[in-house]
């Protein structure tokens, strides 16, 4: 019933850098970043075929995700390839996402939103998504999308 088994972690960290990097077949998610990670960038990574989400963002400034592959995520809600979901009383900001493939994912290729209960006390800002292909994604009869953003009044995207 668990959902945590991420193959790489990051929190609190900062100026990290991963390039050429797989994680797959993982029981949770393939990457989850958090804890007010500062300055990091994802380049030429793959998520494949993981069980809760490709990638999870949950607390961080300034991340730059870049020529990374996103797919096959399956197995427990949301399934997206990536998330951008920041955890209650935390903030995800400055956040790129450039010239990456996000396919067949159960859930969203991208998704950014604030829980509901979270609306005044979580935030995302500064989000760009530019120059992504998302093919494939979502599941009939379910709530999602290629790219899923929902604005709670609280975030600002572009």
């Amino acid at each position: 019933d668990g959902e945590w088994g991420m193959g790489i972690e990051i929190y609190a960290s900062q100026n990290v850098i991963l390039e050429n990097i797989i994680s797959k077949d993982n029981w949770g998610d393939g990457f989850y970043v958090g804890n007010k990670t500062l300055n990091s960038l994802f380049c030429a990574i793959t998520a494949d075929n993981n069980r809760r989400q490709g990638m999870s963002i949950t607390s961080a400034d300034g991340v730059t995700i870049k020529e990374s592959i996103f797919k096959n995520t399956n197995g427990t809600a949301p399934m997206d390839g990536l998330d951008i979901e920041p955890n209650k009383g935390e903030t995800v900001a400055n956040i790129q996402v450039l010239n990456s493939l996000f396919l067949n994912n159960k859930g969203c290729g991208i998704e950014s939103t604030v829980p509901t209960e979270y609306a005044g006390s979580a935030f995302v800002k500064n989000l760009i998504i530019d120059g992504n292909t998302v093919e494939n994604n979502g599941e009939i009869g379910s709530y999602s999308a290629g790219i899923k953003t929902i604005d709670r009044g609280r975030f600002n995207t572009r």
